[in-house]
């Protein structure tokens, strides 16, 4: 079976304090989307957006994505190079294939490929495309056609449960007073 990707890298850098309590969009020199957000006790930078096809093994993060960020930040947070990098955070997203299309372009949508309808390949499913985020929707997707195939009756629940700990909606006051921070 094969599934056709167009594999972009992306990178996220963490710097080594807080510089900022909300986060804040701005465009890149390229007039992409990019961020600057706080996250615990450091902030976040990202991200890129690079077709990418080297070793998954070893993705390098290089001087010039780091540069890019910094100069597209400090557009607006002119004091970002205040903070030093402690590390990234990299990875690849299995992008769904198009051609003449600018990296930034590419559908972030998720497919679920049925081999058995395409290439005759009776049980056998991929799922591609897609981000962190819409990873309970490509899950359901994948669950409701595999339960069509085996002719079980019962829907995917995910849209339904929470996330573990995510059970209740925290009391946001009670636990600012709890532990002395600002809410």
């Amino acid at each position: 079976c094969s599934v056709k990707l167009r594999p972009a890298k992306g990178i996220h850098l963490v710097l080594d304090r807080r510089l900022t309590n909300v986060a804040i969009a701005t465009k890149a020199v390229d007039g992409r989307q990019i961020f600057i957000e706080p996250h615990e006790n450091t902030t976040l930078i990202g991200t890129t957006d690079d077709d990418y096809y080297g070793d998954l093994d070893d993705i390098a993060v290089t001087e010039d994505e780091i540069e890019y960020l910094f100069q597209g930040v400090e557009a607006v947070f002119p004091k970002i190079r205040e903070g030093r990098v402690i590390t990234t955070w990299r990875g690849v997203r299995p992008t769904l294939y198009a051609a003449d299309t600018y990296e930034n372009e590419l559908s972030r949508s998720h497919k679920v490929y049925d081999h058995e309808a395409i290439e005759e390949v009776k049980g056998f499913l991929s799922i591609a495309g897609g981000k962190l985020a819409s990873y309970r929707e490509m899950a359901e997707e994948a669950t409701d056609l595999i339960c069509q195939k085996l002719s079980v009756e019962a829907e995917c629940q995910t849209h339904l449960l929470p996330l573990p700990g995510g059970e209740e909606t925290p009391e946001v006051q009670a636990l600012a007073k709890e532990f002395g921070l600002y809410p």
